[in-house]
């Protein structure tokens, strides 16, 4: 692993007041980059929570899967139908939420308010047998762990680069 740093010298020809606005440039862009790679970021755990989704095999009628959402700025609400992971950061909040109110089940003709069961395992809510544990929201941030490091190396070495040019 390569370790960057900040390096400034100061030779009296003006570098002051160079580094001073190279300086508050960079951290008007280390703000950005982070909050950048925060919404990338929660962009590819969203997407790998809908294809493990299906490869789990948790779309009988697809209900569950069409209520799955990534809200920017909202917190959960709490409800006792959803189950949502979520971060905050940068003045932005993040969440992945599934199942609630909004959607109703083909099938059953009532809300999709079972996304924490089938997630996390247990008995059907509606009787008659056992749903075993599909936790593709736990498994979406775990698989995006490396990621994670990936994009936000990316935005804060463009940042750090242009400090760089800047000074």
């Amino acid at each position: 692993m390569v370790s960057q740093g900040l390096w400034m010298k100061e030779s009296g020809g003006g570098t002051k007041k160079s580094c001073q606005r190279a300086y508050r440039r960079l951290t008007k862009d280390l703000a950005i980059g982070f909050k950048n790679a925060l919404r990338e970021y929660w962009m590819y755990v969203y997407e790998m929570a809908r294809s493990l989704c299906i490869q789990y095999g948790a779309i009988d009628t697809w209900s569950l899967y069409n209520t799955i959402e990534l809200i920017w700025e909202h917190m959960p609400s709490g409800g006792l139908y959803e189950i949502a992971i979520s971060s905050s950061g940068a003045d932005m909040t993040a969440m992945i939420r599934v199942g609630g109110t909004g959607a109703i089940n083909p099938k059953t003709g009532k809300y999709v308010d079972y996304a924490m069961v089938v997630h996390d395992g247990g008995p059907n809510p509606r009787g008659g047998g056992y749903f075993f544990p599909r936790p593709f929201l736990t498994m979406a941030i775990t698989q995006s762990e490396g990621m994670y490091q990936l994009i936000m190396e990316k935005h804060l070495n463009k940042a750090s680069m242009q400090f760089s040019r800047d000074y």
